[in-house]
């Protein structure tokens, strides 16, 4: 069975859609320090409930690549870190 975890790193897109209804000024890319726990507990939880064989990260959003390349290769950093402790 798999863990799916669907996370939201931003809620900025680049379409402006002129229905969006979405203007709030809430920090528009998530820190990297919650970047961090968040994919921490996520393999914790999957770790301690013993039935999940494989976690899976979806990247939804706003526009997930708006945060830019540097984020998501900190993404992998962080998981890779957390796999091979």
């Amino acid at each position: 069975m798999q863990l799916v975890n669907i996370i939201k790193p931003t809620h900025r897109c680049n379409l402006a859609c002129k229905y969006c209804y979405n203007e709030d000024e809430r920090q528009p890319i998530m820190s990297l320090e919650i970047l961090e726990k968040t994919i921490k507990d996520t393999f914790e939880y999957a770790n301690k409930i013993k039935v999940f064989t494989y976690v899976h990260f979806i990247w939804h959003g706003g526009e997930p690549m708006f945060p830019g390349i540097k984020f998501y290769e900190n993404v992998i950093a962080f998981q890779k870190n957390i796999v091979t402790a």
